[in-house]
């Protein structure tokens, strides 16, 4: 049982047999999240900024954290099947093993707006000029200790901001911006 003002978090899974969810008290306040069928990724925005996984597949969900050099805040967390990744104000992306080891730091060329993992893949939306409409799209895949990264230009409508960016459930990659406007890419 828990009380409307207690600070939780709940994770639940639409396939049952692969995971059953579970509940944990947010005691460090994270604000960020992201969910994959390997593990549970937490981010906290306050200094220092700290990075909690909790890997699914490891007998007795094995946790890991770190903490943010501090000059470095955290503006977004991604999690792959095999890696976590970390959007910072920075803009950089470091990228975690599921087990907590840091393997990749890859410098972002603008001001990251978000980033979302599926599978193998991770993309970062980042602007590419002053004007805040102008966003490109650097898709990072990831095959054992090899990266692979591609950037291309997102079309954005010329009064639209970026809301959310993801994967759908064939890997495509989906845009929505504040005009309502839903983008599909292959």
């Amino acid at each position: 049982m828990s009380s409307e003002d207690e600070n939780s978090i709940i994770a639940e899974f639409n396939d049952a047999s692969v995971h059953s969810s579970f509940h944990i008290i947010n005691s460090l306040n994270h604000q960020l999240a992201s969910l994959s069928t390997t593990c549970l990724a937490l981010a906290t925005k306050q200094t220092p900024c700290k990075l909690v996984c909790i890997a699914l597949q490891s007998a007795g969900g094995r946790e890991w954290s770190v903490t943010m050099p501090d000059c470095e805040g955290i503006v977004g967390v991604a999690a792959g099947d095999a890696f976590v990744a970390v959007a910072t104000d920075s803009n950089f992306l470091r990228f975690f093993t599921t087990m907590g080891t840091q393997r990749e730091v890859i410098s972002v060329p603008g001001k990251i707006v978000c980033i979302s993992a599926y599978g193998n893949k991770i993309i970062a939306a980042y602007h590419t000029s002053t004007s805040s409409n102008k966003y490109s799209l650097m898709i990072i895949t990831v095959l054992g200790l090899v990266m692979s990264n591609r950037t291309v230009e997102l079309p954005t409508s010329s009064d639209a901001k970026l809301n959310w960016i993801g994967f759908s459930d064939t890997s495509s990659i989906i845009s929505f911006e504040t005009t309502g406007r839903v983008m599909s890419y292959n």
